[in-house]
Formats: structure tokens, sequence, C-alpha cells
């Protein structure tokens, strides 16, 4: 039922996707990814300055600060003073510190709830208290303010004392500077600084940059990549829903089951499905498949055991697998097999990549294995792989889940040796 209705979603995007035309698009986009960039590394840099071990020493009364929240902009106020949360007996986050500060609020707003003064309209100053994760900056400029702005008065007057302020620095009030002076003596904290000035000066130095509808284009262009996310969405949406309703799939499935002899004709399970329904660590038809076609028997235990860790280490590894020779024959086995029962699923109408199949075992750790099943320690077989020693415990403990498994489906067959 829900089919129907993605399908028509996703009709209708593409037409709005069709309608938005931008000029220069390349171009745009390259603006577009700066300024997406810049803003990452200003948040970051912005979560740094605001640590309490890093801000909490310049929020004196009188400080001129930024405040943002998300969307909302509020602008310069006064620090007044700041406490931590009731409760946080720890403290190390910003979120942990509440700051009261002075503030230019809508007069029709609630103290409750207030919302900052609308630009062409006058507000009220009143004493916020706002987290210290909302700082936006921290100025070097200090004013005077009286102990008690509890009165209407007194918080007027500090308004009157900031509009001067602002008259005196038509440019904008200058910033304490995280080095000269936060003293942030912080390796990465200044590489981050450095990105951040190297875009910067990308964006002020590329002529085709400052084109007067730049920021149209770009919201243009931000709205398309809205709609690209919301197709993707959409099409994944159906194709789950085709995932789970399309009796193509399942005919496939049972065809394949019995082209591979799990079940018969009258789709009754044999015993190769009874075997494989022991076996869930891992892909239970190709490990059937290679019982059934005496690959085990044809191998020391070595072997099985290395050949066994093909499918149950699922991670990446850095380096090449390089075996020795007594592993290739296991591992050609091995994806000959893959190859074949891939093969048969495509054939029989399943949505599968017979290559991506094969590749899906990884022999990375089967040299380890091997020689972790001679009796090499642990510490020798961690310094023949760039894998993780925690990686390497993972991969031999649900290599021995797989052996219990197919122990028990070696009984379910009456082979008991």
């Amino acid at each position: 039922k829900a089919l129907p209705g993605y399908q028509k979603r996703l009709l209708e995007l593409k037409e709005q996707r069709e309608q938005i035309e931008i000029t220069d698009e390349e171009l745009v986009r390259d603006y577009y990814t700066i300024r997406m960039q810049l803003e990452k590394l200003r948040n970051l840099m912005r979560e740094t300055l605001n640590l309490p071990a890093h801000s909490l020493s310049f929020i004196h009364p009188g400080r001129f600060v930024k405040i943002t929240d998300g969307n909302v902009k509020w602008g310069w106020g006064i620090a007044v003073n700041f406490h931590k949360k009731i409760g946080r007996a720890v403290v190390s986050d910003a979120s942990d510190y509440i700051v009261d500060v002075l503030l230019n609020c809508d007069p029709a707003s609630t103290s409750n709830k207030p919302v900052p003064a609308p630009l062409d309209g006058k507000g009220v100053m009143q004493v916020v208290p706002v987290l210290l994760s909302l700082f936006d900056g921290m100025s070097s400029v200090r004013v005077h303010i009286p102990q008690d702005l509890r009165s209407a008065e007194n918080r007027a007057s500090v308004g009157n004392t900031i509009r001067e302020v602002f008259r005196r620095f038509p440019d904008g009030l200058p910033l304490l500077d995280p080095i000269e002076d936060m003293q942030i003596d912080d390796p990465e904290f200044k590489k981050l600084i450095r990105r951040i000035e190297s875009l910067e000066d990308r964006l002020l130095t590329r002529k085709e940059f400052k084109r007067e509808d730049m920021l149209d284009l770009c919201s243009e262009y931000e709205k398309k990549l809205e709609i690209d996310t919301e197709i993707k969405e959409v099409k994944k949406n159906i194709r789950d829903v085709d995932q789970v309703i399309m009796k193509e799939e399942l005919r496939g499935m049972r065809k394949s089951l019995r082209r591979l002899g799990f079940t018969n004709k009258e789709n009754v399970v044999q015993i190769k499905g009874r075997v494989a329904c022991e076996i869930n660590a891992s892909d239970e038809l190709l490990l059937t498949e290679m019982m059934f076609n005496g690959v085990y028997t044809e191998l020391s235990v070595e072997q099985i055991l290395a050949l066994l860790s093909c499918f149950v280490f699922q991670e990446k590894s850095g380096e090449s697998a390089e075996m020795r020779e007594e592993l290739m024959v296991p591992l050609r086995l091995c994806q000959d097999n893959a190859r074949r029962v891939a093969t048969i699923q495509k054939e029989s109408k399943l949505p599968i990549d017979v290559d991506e199949y094969v590749q899906k075992f990884k022999p990375h750790m089967m040299d380890v294995v091997y020689s972790w099943s001679e009796g090499a320690k642990f510490i020798e077989i961690c310094k023949m792989t760039d894998i993780f020693e925690g990686s390497v415990i993972r991969c031999m403990r649900r290599l021995e889940e797989l052996l219990r498994q197919l122990q028990s489906a070696s009984k379910a067959i009456g082979n008991t040796e």
C-alpha cells in the first residue's frame, strides 16, 4: 500500500529538482562547499573556546559576549555572572555552566521565555541565563555595570552604554584573540585556525565568488541538495518495500534452494537443508555446499581452520592478504564453490553480484589462524598482521562458534567423527 505513495512522491521530487536552474552551478557548488567546511571548522573552534578551562577566567562582569542559540541570533550582551549547574560535582563541559547575560529582549516576550528584540524595534534589557556552550565569541571590551541590576533604570543605563560602545566600534567589537589573549597553546587548535584562515582566504581572493547574486544561488543550490537527500530516502523506502513484497524474489529463493538440493520440487527440506539449519554463524548455504562437495575431507585440520576464518573475518585490513602455498588450494576451493552458489542465485533472478559475493570471504586471517592451529603463540601471530589484537580474538571466538555449529551439522547427517 505504501509503494504507490512513495512512487508518486519520487516523481514530484524529480519535477521539483528539474525546475531548479542554477547559473554556473559548478562555481556555486565550490562556494557552498567552502562555506559548509568553514561553518564546521568554526563550530569546532567555538566548542574549543567555550571549554570551561579556556573561557571561565575571562567571564568577568561587564564583558561583551555574543550569544547564538541555533538559528536564534541574540547578538552582543553583557556578562553578569556565572555558576555551574546544581548537582554537577565534576564539570568539564560548556553545557555544565550557566552564565547570566544582560541581553536586549522583545518587550512582548515573558521573562520565562525571552526572545531577542526585533532588529527594527526597541527592546528592553533583561538578565537572561544562558548555557556557556551558546557563546559565539567574547570581546576584549569590558564596561562598568551596576552591582544591582534588578531595577529597570540600572538595566536601561547599561543599554545606553552598549549603544555607545557600538557607536565607537562601527566595524564591530574586537574579539579576544585565542592565542595572544586566551593563551590556548594547543597544536591541533592552531592547526584548526590555520585551516579556517586558508578557507577564508579562498573565499576572499577568488573573484568569481564576489558576484552579487552568489548568496541567492547558494540558497537555490541548498534547496536542490535537500531535494536530492529526500529523493535518496524515498528510493531507499521503495527498495525496502520491494524487498518485502516482491514475490519474484521469493520465487528466486525457492528456485535456487531447489537447484542447490536444499529442497525438492515440492519445497520440502532435504538433508542439505537440515544441515544448513544448524549453521547461523556465517553463510550457511556455502558452508553446507562445501561440506557435501567433500571440500573438508580433502584438507588437513589446520587448512580447514584457516579456510573457515574467511567466513568469520569481516573487518578491513590495510595490508594485502599474503599466504603460504598450503592455503592457496583451500582458498581456491572456497572461491569456486562461492562462485557456483552465487551464479545459481543470479540465474534464479536474485539480486546478487557474483564477484562481490565471492570477494566478501576475506583471506586476511588465513595465515594467522594456520600458524595458531600449529601451536604458535598469540604474540607471534599478532606480529604477522596489522589487524588489531581485539579483532584477532573476536575472530577466534567466532571461529570457535562456527566449528561447534559445523560439528552439530555433521551429527545431523550421522557423521560423528
